[in-house]
Parts: structure tokens; C-alpha cells; sequence
């Protein structure tokens, strides 16, 4: 019974992050911009990628079964 009173308290400071592990980084004020400006970075680099794909990629025809 203890030990699963201790599961259910360790997972209940997971979700609240009452008690972090030490891989758990609480975010300061400010973050929020900062954060902003790495995601505006990513999906810069996202669209540049699909973009390079897009270019390379060859558009077959529409109808192109051979009839039978």
C-alpha cells in the first residue's frame, strides 16, 4: 500500500512540477519572447527545408495508368 501511495505522489509532482526532477528547468519572466524568436527561427528553417524538397521533386502526369 505505501509503495503505491509513493507512485501516485510521484506522479502527481510530475504533472504539477511540485517537486521538479533536476532535468525540469522552470521558466523565468521573459522567456516567453525568447522562446518566441527560437520558434520564429525554427519554422524558418522548416519552410527553407520544405521549400529545397519542393524544388527538387518532379510532378508526374495526372493519368498516367496504362490502360488495360
Amino acid at each position: 500500500m505505501i509503495n503505491h501511495l509513493k507512485n501516485f505522489l510521484d506522479g502527481v509532482s510530475n504533472v504539477l512540477a511540485l517537486w521538479p526532477d533536476e532535468d525540469y528547468v522552470r521558466p523565468q519572466r521573459g522567456d516567453c519572447l525568447t522562446d518566441y524568436d527560437y520558434l520564429r527561427t525554427d519554422m524558418g528553417q522548416v519552410a527553407k527545408d520544405m521549400r529545397k524538397a519542393l524544388k527538387k521533386q518532379k510532378h508526374g502526369q495526372t493519368d498516367d495508368r496504362k490502360s488495360a
